[in-house]
């Protein structure tokens, strides 16, 4: 049977906080964890722009810009993977979460959860589609930004570069990402020319995103779905989830208590075998003494 008494008891931490898994644990380390990651994703996207954008720093302060990028990235690695420990739904967790994953790969994005909680509307019927609005021009923003300061950085410099300069850069990823694709400006470096392909597939992406989001809203509103009815259906799945949980969490511990019946019983038949072998030989002494007699 294997141990499960140190699944239960979690992970213990410096100050004495343990990692145990279940939602309630999940959602206070996200509140832990809010404000600090926040600020940590405008330190990266700052550490990451400024060597870019000057040329005056010594060796050693861009070595140093880039092992606090890394260190950052490590960051949002460890507070991804601790999630996922903590989440009861692994699975799910992953694949309803694809957000916290695009951070991993871009720990800027974290700054566009601030910005998810700002509603540009104040009406409940129009709540998740100001959320999702929000939330992609966050998203489009901070890649904007990332995608154009990767161009200039690879192509500055590189022989017949047209990328020259970090408002040119701005004006290509632009018309790359808007499917445009005027051809005035283009890559000329393979670094160049795959971080293109980068921004194609986010403009596509994102164009059938918004797209097919703006659609299920609409076919929402005219079936008359309300905000209510997304809330009531999240509840009770998770209620659903919480409920499997703790059957499992049943199932385990009688499974446990059978196998420990079991082990019991097996030794107190063997005891029981012992005892009778024992009573057949005093037996057989006694007999033959008594034939001997």
């Amino acid at each position: 049977m294997p141990d499960t008494s140190s699944a239960r008891r979690g992970f213990r931490l410096p100050g004495g906080f343990r990692l145990r898994r279940g939602d309630e644990n999940l959602r206070l380390w996200e509140e832990k964890l809010n404000t600090p990651l926040f600020v940590a994703s405008l330190m990266y996207l700052v550490v990451y722009a400024v060597p870019i954008l000057s040329s005056s720093l010594l060796p050693q302060v861009e070595l140093l810009f880039l092992f606090t990028q890394v260190l950052l990235w490590l960051v949002f690695a460890v507070d991804y993977a601790v999630r996922l420990y903590l989440s009861p739904q692994r699975f799910y967790f992953v694949t309803h979460n694809l957000p916290n994953l695009a951070v991993v790969l871009l720990p800027a994005w974290r700054i566009v959860g601030l910005l998810a909680m700002i509603n540009i509307t104040a009406t409940r019927q129009y709540k998740r589609l100001s959320e999702f609005v929000m939330r992609m021009l966050g998203y489009t923003i901070i890649f904007i930004i990332v995608a154009a300061l990767g161009v200039y950085a690879v192509e500055d410099g590189a022989p017949g570069a047209l990328i020259t300069d970090v408002w040119v850069a701005y004006w290509w990823v632009m018309c790359t990402l808007a499917t445009v694709g005027y051809g005035d400006v283009y890559p000329v470096t393979i670094a160049g020319r795959i971080l293109a392909a980068l921004v194609m597939v986010y403009g596509v992406g994102m164009f059938g995103m918004v797209i097919g989001t703006i659609s299920t809203w609409i076919i929402e509103k005219i079936s008359g779905i309300t905000e209510e009815d997304h809330a009531a259906t999240k509840s009770d799945v998770a209620e659903i989830e919480r409920e499997v949980t703790e059957l499992k969490q049943i199932i385990m511990r009688q499974d446990f208590l059978i196998q420990q019946l079991a082990a019991a019983h097996l030794e107190s038949v063997s005891q029981g075998d012992d005892i009778a072998q024992g009573d057949d030989m005093e037996q057989y002494s006694r007999a033959d003494g008594a034939a001997g007699e």
